[in-house]
């Protein structure tokens, strides 16, 4: 049985889950490879026209359900390099479990148009968020289902996680981090003097992370009383 290769395309774009720490969008994206056949069961493919045909009717629903179960701890987007990879891998166990044993490389893999407006959109509003990590932290986290049952820990490896990121975005364009802007105009409100102090006063309690209203010294939500 001599070798030989396959060529398949999705048909039509496939819908997909990019979930990543900031976002979660959907998007579509068309898909092509080449699967190197390096043997087949003959009891059940006449040829290698046949065992063609059953890569390219099944080429769709295979990346399909790996996309829909996507286990790998990366982006499938952003971090496609390594999904073309991960996809590849789901195609060669699909087609060993109905008799092909064949090796895949995914060609091309590209967001429909709609798709890359909408991910450039998503990517551009982050990265121009200036306000400091503190605040966009809390934009990432459910009051009710995660800052009052788990306190500040939620937001503290959130707050992390943020500031790591404008650190790696500084250090790769030059730029000061958003972040670190923050520290900086903290410590500018601390010369100017007294008369600047209100507007540092605490936005969050820290007893249960509720924002807090106006200048009020307690916490409308768990009565804490605030530092500042």
């Amino acid at each position: 049985m001599e070798l030989f290769t396959a060529i398949f395309c999705t048909p039509e774009p496939i819908e997909f889950h990019e979930l990543d720490m900031d976002y979660d969008a959907v998007l579509e994206a068309v898909l092509s490879g080449e699967i190197h056949v390096h043997s087949y069961n003959p009891y059940r493919y006449s040829d290698n026209d046949a065992v063609g045909r059953i890569i390219r009717e099944n080429a769709c629903g295979i990346i399909k359900e790996c996309l829909d179960n996507w286990t790998a701890e990366i982006p499938i987007w952003r971090g496609r390099e390594k999904s073309e990879q991960v996809i590849a891998s789901c195609f060669d166990k699909k087609l060993s479990e109905i008799g092909i044993m064949a090796e895949t490389r995914i060609l091309s893999f590209s967001l429909t148009q709609d798709s890359l407006d909408l991910y450039n959109t998503i990517i551009k509003e982050f990265h121009t968020d200036e306000r400091s990590a503190y605040e966009r932290a809390w934009d990432h986290l459910d009051f009710e289902q995660h800052a009052i049952t788990t306190g500040g820990a939620a937001v503290n490896g959130m707050i992390g996680t943020l500031m790591m990121n404008d650190y790696n975005k500084s250090t790769s364009d030059g730029t000061v981090p958003p972040s670190q802007m923050s520290r900086e105009t903290d410590v500018e409100t601390d010369l100017a003097g007294e008369s600047s102090r209100d507007d540092r006063k605490d936005k969050y309690c820290r007893q249960c992370g509720a924002k807090r209203t106006g200048n009020g010294k307690f916490c409308t939500h768990c009565g804490a009383m605030f530092d500042r």
